[in-house]
């Protein structure tokens, strides 16, 4: 028996206010078996819904009031990492902490993980977290990588073997990256460039990602080939890296974790405040200009200097200087190296 004379009475007290949303993939599965459904009565299948009297007639999945909710539900499914969510930058002095805390003494030492010998961490958030040297060695290399390259979260974690090219230019060994085939404003990879990364000079060990590069590379070589991911998964129990990139959610817990064992509030910052560290530190620490930073982090000309402004200017970053202190006739803020934008030992503060 066909559907030909189905009609659907309108109760708009059925519906509840406190119903769930739907997710799209429910939804959208919802509204494929109302296709199949109504399909089989010919007389409907191809007619438009809508309301008659007391009553609706047609296809429901024909509505418009279905296809707009798709299709605004379906603009909401987006990733993580690509939300546009405020977080905070890292600032130098953040940086240096996290530096000086992963490289500890026997910290870092991977090859006498497990001997009875062997490191013991002490800290009391190791017991919740468990970070092996290995975990920490490729945490660093990630934090300095993605605030050198004004890495998004994506990008960074989509890097292999085959991006990177070690060389040395006279006697400063430097890294060179190779533009990924995809970035979110550049999908064919045809506008990326090359970004060369040096050694970082003495002082600078703790924003230098050829140092830590090296010694990730060390403790865990890419022996599968060209397609190797950079940054993998790693057992915490054996400190044994696999072969599976590493994901989204575990490099956000373990930059996270870092955060906590300096009793920093990790709940202001997120992975893509590496993005943000990095603009702020080639602007402020290394005096580049506008222009300048939006070359090398890769920005359309299209999206204007108020994305970069975005990274530069929040409300919610700590200021790098005490800000009672910017017009101090005897606080020297103002006289700082074109270098390395430190100041004169005479500060008074």
């Amino acid at each position: 028996m066909f559907l030909s004379n189905i009609s659907v009475p309108f109760n708009p007290s059925s519906f509840s206010a406190e119903d769930e949303e739907k997710s799209f993939s429910s939804t959208d599965s919802l509204r494929s078996a109302m296709v199949w459904k109504f399909s089989r009565a010919p007389d409907i299948a191809d007619r438009p819904w809508e309301q008659d009297a007391e009553s609706f007639k047609g296809n429901p999945a024909k509505s418009s009031l279905v296809r707009d909710y798709l299709f605004s539900i379906r603009k909401q499914k987006v990733m993580p990492h690509d939300c546009d969510a405020v977080v905070d930058a890292v600032t130098p002095q953040v940086c240096y902490k996290l530096y000086w805390f992963a490289n500890q003494p026997g910290r870092l030492d991977w090859r006498k993980f497990g001997q009875k010998d062997g490191y013991k961490e002490e800290w009391p958030a190791a017991s919740a977290w468990k970070g092996t040297p290995k975990t920490r060695l490729q945490q660093e290399a990630m934090r300095t990588l993605g605030t050198a390259l004004l890495s998004r979260p994506g990008e960074l974690l989509s890097y292999r073997r085959k991006h990177l090219v070690f060389g040395f230019d006279g006697q400063v060994p430097y890294v060179e990256v190779l533009p990924l085939d995809y970035r979110k404003n550049d999908p064919n990879g045809t506008k990326g460039k090359p970004q060369r990364l040096y050694r970082r000079p003495e002082g600078q060990e703790f924003l230098c990602a050829v140092r830590a590069l090296a010694f990730w590379l060390e403790a865990a070589p890419l022996e599968d080939g060209e397609d190797a991911f950079l940054f993998r998964k790693i057992n915490v129990g054996t400190d044994t890296v696999t072969s599976e990139p590493l994901s989204y959610g575990k490099f956000l817990q373990t930059f996270q974790c870092t955060l906590a064992e300096l009793n920093e509030d990790y709940a202001f910052y997120g992975v893509h405040s590496f993005r943000r560290t990095g603009c702020q530190i080639l602007h402020v620490f290394f005096r580049w200009c506008l222009r300048k930073i939006a070359d090398w982090g890769g920005w359309s000309d299209k999206d204007g200097f108020a994305v970069i402004f975005r990274y530069l200017l929040s409300e919610n970053d700590d200021d790098w200087y005490p800000r009672e202190l910017w017009l101090h006739p005897f606080a020297q803020v103002r006289l700082e190296c074109n270098e390395c934008g430190r100041a004169c030992g005479c500060e008074s503060y």
